[in-house]
């Protein structure tokens, strides 16, 4: 038992070793073709920039991309010109940007690529949440039809703590059934109301859900079948309240005008 305990570790080791020369030498091979990026952008004297912008929906954006290199930067004297210090630069300057790369080519070219993002919603009908989990505004995003977003909302405090809160990772697991049926008015993780975007009939219909079960798009379905069986009942129009937070259980009522008006100040109602 003794001597398999051993030949186990000789074995784990060896493995343990091998892995980390893999890693070792990878490194190396990185730091070398960086280097070897470098000293040849200094061999062979770069003659021109040029920037490739993908995910880039603004001529705005791009313009400020471009003024703010030929403003901070010898781009007259092109063979002095780090193009390492260029990126982080831009990631610095416009921080919502997903990446930004650079290479040089034997035409002599600098070549900067910027890689920027997707809107995932529109939050408080005023600002954009990109995929990478930023707030930025709309004129980034001009060449997007933004009526086809998706409506998110916030309180003031929820909107300044916005990353603290990692509000961010509840919105992308957000169900599309979801997204597309409803409006999300988002107080806490135990108070999120979800108003439907069409009446049933005489129904405008809310969901009291948390943050667990509005992810189970199905209980939601379910609370549904019974606004079809209210509204069958119903001669005039009434705001009804789903409370779907406890198991197994669904509580209706009236939703009250001090409801309504906390919706209203989050964004429209």
């Amino acid at each position: 038992m003794v001597q398999l305990n051993g030949i186990f570790i000789k074995k784990t080791l060896k493995l343990i070793f091998v892995l980390v020369v893999v890693i070792l030498i990878f490194y190396f091979m990185y730091f070398a073709y960086a280097q070897f990026h470098k000293i040849k952008v200094r061999i062979f004297s770069p003659e021109k920039l040029q920037f490739n912008f993908e995910h880039i929906y603004s001529d705005d954006l791009k313009n400020q991309i471009n003024d703010f290199v030929f403003n901070n930067f010898k781009t007259d004297k092109l063979s002095q010109l780090n193009p390492e210090e260029v990126c982080n630069q831009i990631k610095s300057k416009f921080d919502f940007i997903k990446n930004v790369i650079w290479d040089f080519s034997y035409h002599k070219i600098v070549k900067i690529h910027i890689i920027g993002v997707d809107p995932i919603c529109i939050i408080n009908d005023k600002i954009i949440l990109t995929n990478n989990g930023y707030l930025v505004d709309f004129d980034f995003f001009k060449s997007i039809n933004l009526k086809l977003l998706k409506s998110f909302y916030l309180n003031d405090d929820n909107l300044l703590n916005f990353t603290k809160k990692n509000i961010f990772s509840f919105i992308e697991k957000i169900p599309i059934g979801i997204w597309l049926n409803y409006q999300v008015y988002y107080l806490d993780p135990y108070n999120i109301t979800l108003k439907k975007m069409e009446n049933d009939s005489f129904i405008q219909s809310f969901f009291l859900v948390t943050q667990d079960n509005c992810l189970k798009y199905q209980e939601i379905l379910r609370a549904k079948n019974i606004v079809k069986l209210i509204n069958k009942n119903q001669s005039s129009k009434k705001n009804i309240l789903m409370d779907t937070r406890f198991r197994d259980r669904v509580y209706v009522k009236p939703m009250l005008k001090k409801e309504l008006e906390l919706l209203k100040n989050m964004g429209r109602a």
